[in-house]
């Protein structure tokens, strides 16, 4: 009754800081340690569902907390050495490392309905560097859309809501009727596309040998020149040529 009356009293807010509070205290208040260590292959107790572990616990586990204890974490990334709190030592563990984030066990173990069956995707999700657009092909599409909208949109919103989905159309069936016959249309066919990945590929070709970025630029442009525009596009070049040249009746 006390714990409802304080509850009463309070706002929203401060009714969500005081559960999760209460929820944190009956987590670690309830238990101590050794009776939230589990055995290798023993069952999960029923009153530890839902409960936090705690760093201690898991290293203790593992039988990697020393006897003279060691605090949670440190207060900054510098100021953490070799073995120094339970947040370094935990992380330094193989399967902590090999670990996946949410974003890519989303990714690659998505399921999809299709027709009566469940399929899997087999997409690959991996990070590119920061600061490093060269590596990513979709950042000139993005670009030539930009600035197509900027040089179209008369600066108005009624402007930038009507050219921002004509700059990101990829065929002319996107674009409305009375700007078909114009010139200068940001329609992205796929030879293009294809261009724009394979430059980022031979980026990627450039830094693999250890170039540093500046040598990559000068190398890439190396590349790109009438004599040396392709090393891999003999087989590409004529079905590009008809491409552009469908669009360009179109």
């Amino acid at each position: 009754m006390k714990a409802q009356e304080e509850m009463v009293a309070l706002t929203s807010d401060e009714q969500l800081v005081y559960v999760t509070r209460m929820r944190m205290r009956s987590n670690t208040s309830t238990q101590t340690a050794a009776a939230r260590i589990i055995k290798a292959g023993s069952p999960v107790p029923r009153v530890l569902w839902g409960r936090h572990k705690g760093l201690e616990v898991v290293l203790r586990e593992r039988g990697l907390y020393p006897s003279n204890g060691l605090k949670g974490a440190c207060s900054s990334a510098k100021a953490c050495t070799s073995n120094c709190c339970c947040a370094k030592v935990l992380s330094a563990q193989a399967d902590f490392l090999e670990e996946r984030s949410a974003l890519q066990h989303l990714v690659e173990e998505r399921v999809q309905l299709v027709g009566t069956s469940m399929i899997t995707s087999r997409h690959i999700c991996f990070f590119l560097p920061k600061f490093h657009c060269e590596l990513n092909w979709i950042e000139r599409y993005w670009g030539a859309s930009k600035r197509y909208a900027r040089s179209h949109c008369l600066y108005t919103l009624a402007g930038l809501r009507e050219i921002v989905p004509v700059s990101l159309s990829q065929d002319l069936s996107d674009i409305p009727n009375h700007l078909v016959g114009k010139e200068n249309l940001p329609v992205v066919p796929l030879f293009l596309q294809r261009r724009w990945a394979r430059i980022t590929r031979q980026y990627m070709s450039e830094y693999m040998k250890g170039a540093a970025a500046c040598d990559a630029i000068d190398a890439v442009k190396l590349q790109r020149t009438n004599r040396h525009r392709d090393t891999n596009d003999s087989r590409s070049k004529p079905v590009e040529a008809r491409m552009a040249a469908m669009s360009g009746h179109m």
